[in-house]
């Protein structure tokens, strides 16, 4: 079959969130489809991917996003027209031009939209059955920022939260089949379930995967957990505001905590794009900012256990995935648990609050058979829930229209 698939950026390299879940998606459907992508390019790295992914795509339509001054200029337009930014941000007249003829000379039997910013570019376009993948439900995100984010966003957020909403159920009301990555997104998605109640577009779950090879429990040189110095990892984009929010709660609230009864730990925050309040944190005793680095692994296989403490994330997080695959354990918010089928308790540990969270955090530390035999049991649960195979199978059945339709 043909299929256009419009990601917002481009999904290569696969390194980080957003772009490991299309980068699967894309390299899968081209195994068997005749696959167009249309995507913006920001920078010579994103031209390089292009590079890379032409021998997966029958064509690419790509078009460069602006940035800088020009942004700016765009986003304060859409602030003022009543347009939610974080649309407008991916919203360009030069991919707009490209997506129309391609689908013109494509005449595809499937349009396919990763992220909900790529909506409005074939919302006109009603010859093939149109799927998107919101994959998180960012007007959720955005309200979750306006009552935690900084008090001079707080109202930009709310703002933002509600033209958001708005969209999606705009998107809901037009298109044919919606997904996202795990069931409280679809909760909230749109509003929640009253708010879209004459959407016509039916809501399926399909989670993320994880390279159960290339996280393996025996790459990198790893040596046993019982002989790892105490240390504590936490992996992510280091700008992006849940990652930048969890972590300085956890270096204030919980790490202290944990240094007053082991003071040999350490803990490192592995990151492209450390802000200046993530930078800081490293003043703090036994704490490490590493900025970008070209592998985590070595990072993970050092490690005895890793923290996810976020409490205004979304969906599916990769970096516990990542982790667990690794033989990891893992002491995670209860939003991040939500996010995959790993069950609190036996794969994984659930602290809320920052006395909790320090305890268990010091049982992985000082109990280094219990924090084996945690990270074992991680893995095994990412081997058999998950697996990209069953996943992306699943995602293709449910494009083409042969899969199970949720509601």
């Amino acid at each position: 079959m043909r299929i256009y698939f419009l990601a917002h950026r481009i999904p290569h390299p696969p390194d980080k969130g957003e772009k490991i879940r299309a980068y699967h998606q894309l390299r899968h459907l081209a195994r068997s489809h005749e696959v167009t992508l249309a995507t913006h390019v920001e920078s010579k790295d994103d031209l390089a991917g292009i590079t890379a992914l032409e021998r997966w795509c029958e064509r690419i339509d790509w078009a460069p996003r602006p940035t800088g001054p020009r942004m700016k200029i765009r986003l304060g337009t859409a602030l003022l027209r009543g347009e939610a930014l974080s649309f407008a941000a991916f919203r360009t007249g030069a991919l707009e031009r490209k997506v129309r003829a391609g689908l013109r000379r494509d005449n595809p039997d499937v349009v396919f939209c990763y992220g909900a910013a790529m909506a409005p570019y074939v919302m006109h376009h009603t010859s093939a059955r149109r799927v998107i993948d919101f994959v998180d439900a960012d007007s959720a995100k955005w309200s979750a920022l306006a009552t935690r984010g900084p008090l001079h966003l707080k109202k930009l957020y709310a703002q933002e939260a509600r033209r958001v909403v708005r969209a999606e159920a705009r998107i809901l009301s037009e298109l044919d089949q919606a997904i996202v990555a795990c069931e409280g997104e679809r909760n909230d998605l749109g509003g929640g379930p009253e708010a879209r109640a004459h959407s016509s577009a039916a809501i399926a779950v399909i989670g993320n995967g994880v390279d159960l090879d290339y996280f393996h429990p025996d790459r990198q040189g790893a040596v046993p957990i019982a002989e790892r110095e105490p240390m504590l990892v936490f992996t992510g984009v280091m700008d992006y505001p849940p990652n930048v929010d969890g972590m300085v709660r956890f270096v204030r609230e919980v790490w202290p905590r944990v240094q007053a009864d082991l003071p040999p730990a350490r803990l490192v925050i592995v990151g492209r794009h450390p802000t200046r309040n993530v930078r800081r944190l490293a003043a703090a005793p036994g704490v490490s900012v590493t900025g970008g680095v070209p592998d985590v692994r070595p990072y993970l296989s050092r490690a005895t256990a890793a923290v996810v403490p976020l409490h205004l994330s979304r969906g599916v997080q990769n970096k516990l995935l990542e982790a667990a695959a690794m033989g990891l354990p893992a002491v995670v918010s209860s939003r991040v648990a939500g996010g995959t089928n790993l069950e609190p308790g036996r794969d994984l540990i659930v602290a809320d609050d920052p006395g909790r969270c320090a305890k268990s955090v010091l049982r992985l530390l000082n109990d280094r058979s219990f924090a084996a035999e945690l990270g074992a049991r991680a893995r095994r649960a990412v081997e058999e829930h998950h697996r990209w195979d069953p996943i992306l199978e699943r995602f293709e059945r449910l494009l083409l229209g042969g899969g199970e339709v949720d509601a």
